[in-house]
């Protein structure tokens, strides 16, 4: 019996050393490869999306002209319009209309402030800057009071100090509704002296003063961005970020809710009036009672595609994607305004969207879960390869066969001989921008709204 007892013991260390070392030789087999998980997948897409988008925008700064270098000024000194909108939109969980209004007014304030006001010093810019953001601050208190005090619905109350902002704005512009700012000082100019002189340089080319306007505007929006996320870090930043989350909680803890809606408020439209104080008045040099008309699409455009780029995860990581959102804007804006959309053009990208769901189905279908993950990123590179062969052979047969010439624009004024179908303009923009909040917004609503009806029907069977 013992030597039974000491023969098993035997085989059963045996069996279990060989079984280690089955394991630790599956460690190194290639066959034995882990796929990824679709978080994992969608971890890796994100990153390399991030890293095509620097590299583009990279590329697109390093283009002669001041085109996609203007656009990049002009989205990083929209920054603080996203940001704006994320207090109000995401913190305080409020539809405030009125940007449109305080935009307006920090511009035409700004403005007046400078041209009419010489022989004082409100003519100065930094002071004039300063109190456009002030009186944009006190439009959004207006509209703060007119909800919490008056108990008039939040999206009525920016309706109506919008509406009548827009009356103030055109009395403040006086008899004209539009002002040119032609060699007046202004901020923007004043810093970029200094840095001139500091640096010792007598004179600067337009692209030079370009890429100073674009520190300036970077320098400004990181000095916001980390100011509000030390703010809204604090007890009372807390405090307002619950008051959006869940107001009857923070209420029964004794703080005063209407208070810190009409804080948020009066600085989210404070930056407003900074902006259009620095952009319209000091940046673009001309000014109309109508300058903020339909920017609250532009805030939360920059605020939704933010969020796709870096998810906000945290307050500082929301804040910086409201700014890349505001660039990404501004540089889909430039890039698409006046673009021509061509037969040519809509049938490539007809093509090219076909042949892109037929391949991404048939490598849909050969993947599984035993899948290798080398294998699933080479059939994805593989398959991007195929599509852009494949769309560019069928159109080259498709062209050649029918003997058409889909590039020629318009010879004449003729519409017969014209392959142009449309012309984007600045509304189609806005129209797209409009639509993607649309879908943005009401997708998700919709899928909750759909799983919501299965888990009735489920439960009632």
């Amino acid at each position: 019996m013992k030597v039974e007892s000491v023969s098993s013991d035997t085989s059963n260390n045996e069996g279990t050393s060989a079984t280690a070392e089955a394991q630790k030789a599956s460690k190194f087999s290639l066959t034995q490869v882990q796929p990824l998980s679709r978080s994992q997948l969608s971890y890796l897409a994100t990153w390399l999306f991030r890293l095509l988008a620097l590299l583009l925008a990279f590329y697109l700064l390093t283009q002669p002209g001041q085109k996609w270098l203007g656009a990049f000024v002009f989205g990083c000194g929209f920054a603080a319009v996203g940001i704006g909108v994320y207090l109000t939109f995401r913190i305080l969980n409020f539809p405030d209309l009125t940007i449109e209004g305080s935009y307006a007014l920090g511009a035409t304030v700004s403005a007046a402030l400078i041209t009419t006001q010489k022989d004082n010093f409100l003519s100065n810019p930094w002071v004039a800057t300063l109190i456009a953001m002030l009186c944009g601050a006190m439009a959004g208190t207006v509209t703060g009071l007119l909800h919490t005090r008056l108990k008039i619905n939040g999206l009525l109350a920016s309706i109506l100090v919008t509406t009548a902002l827009y009356s103030i704005n055109i009395r403040i512009l006086g008899k004209s509704a539009y002002i040119a700012l032609i060699d007046e000082p202004t901020v923007v100019d004043s810093v970029i002296n200094f840095v001139r002189t500091f640096i010792g340089l007598e004179k600067l080319d337009s692209v030079t003063k370009e890429w100073l306007r674009l520190g300036f505007f970077v320098v400004v929006t990181l000095l916001l961005i980390f100011l509000l996320d030390w703010f809204l870090n604090t007890q009372l930043g807390l405090a307002l970020r619950a008051t959006g989350d869940n107001e009857a909680m923070i209420k029964a803890l004794g703080f005063n809710t209407n208070n810190g809606k009409i804080l948020i408020l009066a600085i989210s439209n404070g930056l407003f009036g900074l902006t259009g104080a620095l952009v319209v008045t000091q940046y673009l040099s001309s000014v109309s009672g109508d300058a903020g008309l339909g920017l609250i699409v532009v805030g939360l455009a920059a605020v939704i595609v933010g969020e796709s780029f870096i998810p906000p995860r945290s307050v500082l990581a929301a804040l910086l994607g409201a700014w890349i959102g505001s660039v990404i804007y501004r540089v889909i804006y430039t890039s698409v305004y006046g673009l021509e959309i061509t037969w040519d053009l809509f049938t490539r990208i007809g093509l090219t969207f076909g042949i892109t769901m037929l391949v991404s189905y048939l490598i849909f279908l050969t993947m599984n879960s035993q899948t290798p993950a080398w294998i699933t990123l080479l059939s994805i590179l593989l398959g991007s390869i195929v599509v852009t062969l494949l769309s560019s052979l069928i159109y080259f047969m498709l062209t050649f066969s029918l003997k058409i010439d889909l590039t020629s624009k318009c010879a004449n004024s003729n519409a017969d001989t014209c392959n142009i179908i449309f012309k984007v303009e600045s509304g189609d923009i806005k129209l797209a921008l409009a639509l993607l909040i649309i879908f943005a917004m009401g997708i998700p609503a919709l899928r909750s709204r759909i799983g919501t009806k299965a888990l009735k029907a489920a439960v009632g069977k």
